[in-house]
């Protein structure tokens, strides 16, 4: 059980804030890594989507090693398939692959234990 769930999903920006998708995205992840505690849960999805390539690796890679820091447990999905390095450096850390198994399309999971892949 924990004692509180934050999210970061999904991409919006904020017409009436004159916030881009990124400001609003970078004032969520703030307040996350503001208001958790080793008692809470994160999940966050797609970080650093809409921007360029190197930039949202280091983003991704700078929250996930707060994060890991802070003793969150956090789902983490990501298309950087660079961030899998960090569980070479950080023992909490942990590459999980999902995919689709057999004809029904129900997803399955497994680790993945080359450090990385595609559907990471």
């Amino acid at each position: 059980i924990v004692s509180s769930l934050f999210t970061r999903i999904g991409s919006t920006d904020s017409i009436e804030a004159s916030a881009s998708s990124f400001l609003v995205e970078m004032q969520e992840v703030a307040h996350i890594l503001r208001a958790v505690t080793p008692d809470s849960l994160v999940l966050i999805d797609e970080l650093g989507r809409g921007t360029a390539h190197m930039d949202g690796i280091a983003l991704c890679w700078a929250i996930c090693e707060k994060l890991l820091e802070l003793r969150v447990y956090t789902l983490f999905a990501t298309h950087f398939f660079e961030i899998c390095r960090l569980q070479s450096s950080f023992p909490g850390f942990r590459n999980m692959h999902i995919q689709p198994i057999g004809g029904d399309g129900v997803a399955g999971r497994q680790p993945d234990e080359r450090g990385g892949g595609q559907g990471t």
